[in-house]
């Protein structure tokens, strides 16, 4: 504790010469002019009586000391009366502000930060227990024989006197960082201090200089972490974007060194078929048809492959996008492009979504050209899109078809990349769909999933953030 054994916290508050009590004076003004008024009443209702109340046979002197008598007896008891109630007004009141000036003292002595006062002349008169503890002072002695100044570090008592003093003298109030001195170890204690001038409630005259400030080491200490931290994740990130690039680059770089004899390989089996195709037979024709399908649908998977890992680096463009729109678009390309199939088309009007309108659409024509390629197989399907409540609240879309469907064992397969359910003879495709699918959804802050089973079709659900 920073005061002698024998000191309360509410005496050496108020020995700090802060005025906490205003003087009581109304009141006696008040009980002056009432008993003056009630001896006059008095008086004046004992003349108006007298000749009722005082016997005939008194003489005129006799009836006149008679209603002084009286009437100093009426106002001394009403004066008495007064006086009784005053007086106990006064304890009450005096009860009332000493148990507030206990209180007030026990949050001040109680609370963790550093809780000083100071005279004008920059001498500190109290300092709260924690504030004795946190800057390592003991007793009264050694903070009352100091000077305000002396708590900070040298380089810091110039802004004190140059800015943050003025500052209170001036607005009555200063708010910022600044470091303390611990007076045992000379370790810097950075604290956030509030500082203010406490000015008489009459008059307004300053009247002394109260500081708060609380310990932010571990603020601080957390601060510098942090900052260590996102530099080091700054440099990762830069690392993370260079080995990207030059991914992307060996990526296109290995795509066009595949494709060039992919080229050939389907150039040189054209030719052969044009040129030779009557010498090699039925069955090397065959063959060469193999050899030029298979080398297109390599080159095809190779584009599909760069599209997927461009999904991941495309810069996103989110605006309000008419999914509704989208999709019918996208189903009148798909029956353009195979006019002869049956298919009812069910889009929920104004589904609209803040998204990448690419991206959308790429998502929309995977999802949708799937739901057309695996209901080729019947004389008329059905196509569904629109939107269910989840649970939350949350609107999540969904496309139906009534085509093949799928097992649910291999539901966990169904987004990975290569990962087919269907033989492709039955269905072609690379796999690399739903997986493109699942990375622009993962992409907008969704998820996506699925329902399904064989023969009955299936349900592709998503959400978008």
């Amino acid at each position: 504790m920073c005061e002698v054994a024998n000191k309360t916290p509410e005496r050496r508050i108020a020995s700090a010469n802060i005025d906490l009590q205003t003087p009581i004076r109304t009141p006696v003004h008040r009980s002056v002019l009432v008993v003056l008024v009630l001896t006059f009443l008095c008086l004046l209702v004992f003349e108006a009586t007298k000749e009722v109340l005082i016997p005939s046979s008194f003489t005129r002197w006799q009836s006149h000391w008679l209603t002084i008598c009286i009437g100093t007896l009426i106002s001394t008891a009403a004066s008495f009366l007064i006086m009784r109630r005053f007086v106990l007004l006064t304890d009450e009141l005096k009860i009332a502000t000493d148990e507030e000036l206990q209180r007030l003292a026990a949050v001040v002595e109680n609370s963790n930060d550093f809780i000083g006062i100071a005279t004008l002349d920059f001498k500190p008169i109290y300092i709260n227990a924690s504030g004795c503890k946190m800057v390592g002072i003991e007793g009264r002695n050694d903070f009352r024989a100091l000077s305000i100044f002396e708590f900070y570090f040298p380089e810091d008592q110039q802004k004190l006197r140059e800015n943050i003093v003025p500052a209170e003298i001036a607005t009555g109030f200063w708010h910022g960082e600044i470091a303390m001195r611990h007076f045992k170890t000379g370790v810097a204690i950075p604290v956030e201090m509030t500082g203010f001038m406490v000015r008489h409630p009459q008059t307004q005259k300053p009247m002394c200089i109260a500081t708060v400030s609380r310990d932010i080491t571990e603020r601080k200490r957390v601060e510098s972490e942090m900052t260590l931290l996102n530099a080091h994740l700054r440099q990762r990130t830069a690392d993370l974007e260079t080995a990207l690039a030059e991914s992307e680059e060996f990526a296109y770089a290995a795509a066009h060194n595949l494709r060039s004899p992919l080229r050939g390989i389907d150039g040189f089996a054209q030719a052969l078929l044009e040129d030779c195709g009557d010498r090699v037979g039925k069955e090397g024709r065959e063959y060469l048809g193999r050899i030029r399908r298979s080398a297109q649908q390599q080159a095809s998977l190779i584009d599909d492959l760069l599209g997927l890992s461009r999904l991941s680096r495309t810069t996103m463009d989110r605006q309000s996008i008419d999914l509704s729109e989208l999709a019918q678009a996208v189903m009148k390309e798909l029956q353009t492009n195979d006019p002869e199939r049956q298919v009812d088309f069910v889009v929920q009007d104004h589904l609209a979504a803040n998204a990448d309108g690419q991206l959308v659409r790429l998502m929309l024509r995977e999802l949708l050209g799937n739901a057309w390629k695996f209901t080729s197989n019947r004389p008329r399907a059905r196509i569904e899109f629109g939107t269910i409540s989840l649970a939350g609240g949350q609107l999540a879309f969904f496309i139906r078809d009534d085509g093949a469907g799928f097992d649910m064992a291999y539901m966990d397969k169904l987004f990975l990349p290569f990962e087919r359910l269907h033989a492709e003879a039955e269905f072609p495709g690379n796999g690399i769909g739903l997986a493109s699918v699942k990375r622009i959804v993962q992409r907008h802050g969704g998820k996506v999933w699925a329902e399904a089973a064989v023969g009955l079709g299936a349900t592709f659900f998503f959400t978008l953030g």
